[in-house]
């Protein structure tokens, strides 16, 4: 699971490329690879079935593929880098299916022991990038305050946040209460947006009310000690603001109206977001801090904006379906904590990405080819097929015992 948040992450921080994609799509390749070679011939069940998969994948894909032609066929498009986006998109869809029959098929106590290491791991990469360890950043790039393999903390808070999520959720409620004020004082050292959103949503799925009072009361305490410029900075919305990170974000929610305005709703067409250039008064300002270079054009900033621009009401219809989806994780980690609903480690972990997948759609993100929406892919495959696979687990069980009667 790392890995598919490193290797896109490190490509990204060499520059071998301007976009996570690159390293996306190695990280596609080894999962691949390692299920023709390794996978389904070890494994002791398919509770995901790869060939329905497959044919999902397949069916979404040929949906992406035909509203591109409808958009086509009414606005100029890059066919080019649409459809080497398609053939992405098609084996990202396999691969995290893929890794979701692999973690399926570990023992519960291996995945949660997992899982703890890989807290660890976050837990030394944050330590090294605080004392300034690991390759500098590149010439000109210096405020990026690099996390190796992570360009940046906000980078680092976003894989980060699942992990914390299920920490807090298999916590008793002391160490739950300690390590989400361990996270608030955080909050001094990394100095990212992202990690307070995080903490919020772990506060949220993982404490009751009267707690959720408790540690607001602390929280509050421990800020009002902190220096809170940098989250005010950009916390201002206004299109005549000095920071970089707000008129981004200013600027993904005026691009998605601008898409739905120039394409009457129908969206621009798979991967065409900012591929025409955008005029923007929040681009504009963009452009006059950074000598007419622009930022995050293609990516939006968020996925919201993306998928809104470029697929129209259909995208916006996306969103609405994963926003009931995460509804139901969050109620689904509540249950585990409210009322001890017993639930398998694979299970907590799906639940807590699609929870995190919630910064990606409305604060901060890298696109659709990124490690974080692999893992996602990953998440809601397992969180789909929970149901399914608990009616296998009744019926064998049925089966067992009617055979031994």
């Amino acid at each position: 699971m790392f890995s598919a948040f490193a290797i896109p992450a490190a490509v990204f921080y060499m520059r071998f490329t301007e976009s996570y994609a690159l390293g996306t799509a190695m990280m596609i390749m080894l999962v691949l690879g390692y299920q023709s070679v390794l996978g389904v011939g070890h494994t002791v069940a398919q509770p995901i079935r790869l060939w329905n998969a497959s044919r999902v994948s397949v069916l979404v894909t040929l949906a992406v593929l035909l509203h591109l032609i409808m958009t086509a066929t009414v606005m100029s498009v890059d066919l080019g880098r649409a459809l080497a986006g398609l053939i992405l998109l098609f084996l990202m869809l396999l691969a995290s299916a893929a890794m979701a029959e692999i973690l399926l098929n570990l023992p519960d106590n291996r995945v949660d022991a997992d899982i703890k290491s890989l807290a660890i791991v976050m837990f030394v990469v944050a330590l090294i990038g605080l004392v300034g360890l690991g390759p500098p950043p590149l010439i000109g790039e210096a405020w990026r305050r690099p996390f190796f393999p992570f360009a940046e903390p906000a980078g680092f808070a976003l894989p980060f946040c699942p992990i914390f999520i299920y920490a807090c959720v298999r916590a008793n409620a002391r160490r739950r209460l300690a390590l989400l004020v361990l996270g608030v004082a955080g909050l001094a050292l990394l100095h990212t947006l992202t990690l307070v959103v995080a903490i919020g949503l772990a506060a949220l799925v993982s404490l009751r009310k009267r707690q959720l009072i408790v540690f607001g009361a602390i929280a509050v305490v421990i800020l009002a000690q902190l220096d809170l410029t940098y989250y005010t900075d950009r916390l201002d919305f206004a299109e005549d603001s000095s920071n970089l990170s707000s008129l981004v974000y200013v600027q993904g929610w005026q691009m998605l109206l601008e898409g739905l305005e120039n394409s009457d709703f129908l969206g621009l067409g798979f991967q065409q977001l900012g591929v025409l250039g955008t005029e923007v008064s929040a681009a504009q300002a963009i452009r006059a801090m950074r000598d007419g270079e622009d930022l995050n054009i293609l990516d939006g900033g968020f996925v919201v904006a993306k998928l809104g621009a470029e697929f129209g009401v259909f995208g916006l219809f996306a969103v609405l379906v994963f926003l009931v989806r995460a509804c139901k994780s969050i109620m689904a980690l509540r249950g585990v904590v409210r009322r001890g609903r017993r639930m398998a480690s694979v299970d907590v972990l799906a639940h807590a990405v699609i929870v995190t997948f919630l910064i990606h759609l409305f604060i901060r993100s890298g696109g659709y080819f990124t490690g974080e929406v692999l893992v996602t892919l990953v998440a809601l495959w397992i969180a789909c097929g929970s149901k399914l696979r608990a009616q296998r687990n009744e019926t064998a069980a049925v089966g067992g015992q009617q055979a031994g009667a």
